[in-house]
């Protein structure tokens, strides 16, 4: 409804109500300094509704990582997910069904009416769509901030103090949420790293490279054996003042 109206009547009480309903006061958790909401893939366009609805209180992070291993991930899930297993069979014959089942699933969709001969690529397409969403969204005024996974995972104290602090949540509480790091926050769920490990890793092949360094290229986006990093993303020590 957001895509299609934009901001009407409707969709400000729908953005309302949910907000609401996630965030409502819970016994086991008071005092409550924040709350997180994890929006995926083509619902991250929730965010700009709720940050129009609740501006003061309201910071966005895109959180992303190595194209690489995002589709190494993908892969594994599209054993999970049916849509994206169908997108993989599309793929291989016909880019109009792949670019009209996208479609369908509120993506951006230029540059996938193609076919493609391999797994490894067809997630790197997925990779590059869920990455556009971030894009458009920036080049639309959202205040949005990159966030990326990678930089965490190379000092995760550094990365939960200046997260917390660009959220304005207290620093004091990094402590607690470095806890988290040795969970799973997906345990008991289909997609929790029991589930994944029981699953083949994807053959990765020099011809495989090859053609998803192509589509990389032509999606504007680095080959595989260089850094992606998105303009806006959060640099850790300068959110501290360290440089």
């Amino acid at each position: 409804m957001y895509r299609e109206k934009g901001l009407c009547s409707e969709v400000s009480q729908m953005t309302t109500n949910i907000i609401r309903m996630y965030c409502r006061p819970l016994k086991c958790m008071p005092d409550v300094e924040g709350y997180l909401l994890k929006p995926s893939g083509p619902s991250f366009a929730c965010a700009a509704p709720i940050h129009a609805v609740y501006p003061e209180i309201t910071k966005s992070f895109y959180l992303y990582r190595n194209m690489h291993n995002v589709t190494l991930s993908i892969y594994k899930l599209s054993f999970i997910h049916p849509i994206i297993r169908l997108v993989y069979l599309l793929a291989g014959f016909s880019g109009a069904a792949v670019t009209a089942l996208l479609r369908s699933a509120q993506f951006p969709t230029d540059g996938t009416n193609r076919t493609i001969s391999n797994c490894h690529t067809s997630g790197i397409m997925l990779a590059t769509l869920a990455t556009k969403m971030y894009m458009i969204m920036k080049n639309e005024g959202l205040d949005v901030t990159g966030l990326l996974f990678d930089d965490i995972l190379a000092n995760k104290e550094l990365a939960v103090r200046a997260i917390f602090k660009a959220s304005g949540l207290p620093e004091n509480l990094a402590a607690d949420a470095l806890k988290a790091f040795d969970r799973d926050s997906q345990s008991n769920s289909i997609i929790s790293k029991s589930v994944f490990a029981k699953i083949k890793p994807l053959k990765f092949t020099k011809e495989h490279a090859i053609e998803s360094n192509k589509l990389l290229v032509e999606m504007g986006y680095p080959p595989l054996e260089e850094e992606c990093r998105l303009e806006g993303t959060i640099d850790f020590e300068k959110v501290l003042n360290m440089k």
